[in-house]
């Protein structure tokens, strides 16, 4: 738990651009359902660190095409989940053991668990509210951020989308303690200027609940406590000079 690992990377021939690079991060968020605000804040962090290296033009907030991947810990339809894809979320209003959704509504209703906080849940001074690097090297976000007082809403501004259909509640991507869930996931970034510069071509398919009877993992086939998910890509090169 508690990782994250970011590169990018740039293909190698004779008619590739300086803009032919793209990003991919993997993260592994922490486990503990009942620790909501941990997790929230980890992703507050990390899409920081990928604005940071994935940032192609800071004056026309311009992106190389970003692949984020990793055991985040939240179900689908999970506020944290959600804060990825809508790019939007007010994290006061959830109790910390709501955001991941990885406890059964029953058990949430009647469990114990801090409200978030309504102020931030990072220094603004470290990251601001709209997932970015708050440092004295970019004064226009320092002072903006400096100016702002602190509230529980984060944003951010990166147009992801899954890779497999998150409204399929059938799909599995582990099932330790023979607890069935989906909570691996691989995202990928589409730009206004060009929505096909990176395009999905395949991918491995989910296995479902029904599969997972007696199935107990890890175990001599499958010898991770998750089971594997991939996806193909192509990336759409930028015209040259010589071509």
């Amino acid at each position: 738990d508690n990782c994250g690992l970011i590169a990018l990377f740039q293909p190698i021939g004779p008619n590739i651009s300086s803009d032919d690079i793209f990003c991919v991060a993997t993260t592994h968020l922490l486990f503990s359902p009942k620790r909501g605000d941990i997790k929230l804040a980890q992703l507050q962090y990390f899409l920081a660190e990928i604005d940071r290296l994935a940032t192609k033009d800071p004056y026309t907030d311009s992106y190389y095409p970003i692949i984020l991947c990793g055991d985040f810990n939240a179900q689908p339809q999970s506020p944290l989940i959600q804060f990825l894809l809508n790019q939007y979320i007010k994290y006061d209003d959830y109790r910390c053991i709501e955001i991941s959704g990885q406890t059964e509504s029953s058990i949430v209703n009647n469990c114990s668990s801090r409200q978030l906080p309504s102020n931030e849940l990072l220094p603004s001074s470290f990251v601001t509210s709209d997932c970015r690097l708050s440092t004295s090297n970019n004064e226009t976000i320092f002072q903006k951020h400096i100016d702002q007082q602190p509230s529980a809403i984060l944003t951010h501004n990166k147009q992801f989308q899954s890779v497999y259909d998150l409204n399929n509640s059938l799909d599995v991507t582990t099932n330790a303690g023979d607890n069935p869930n989906l909570v691996d996931y691989i995202f990928y970034t589409q730009q206004n200027d060009d929505p096909y510069r990176l395009n999905l071509l395949s991918r491995f398919d989910l296995y479902k609940q029904n599969q997972m009877i007696n199935v107990h993992i890890p175990n001599h086939q499958f010898p991770s406590d998750h089971f594997l998910v991939a996806a193909k890509f192509a990336l759409k090169l930028r015209k040259t000079n010589n071509q």
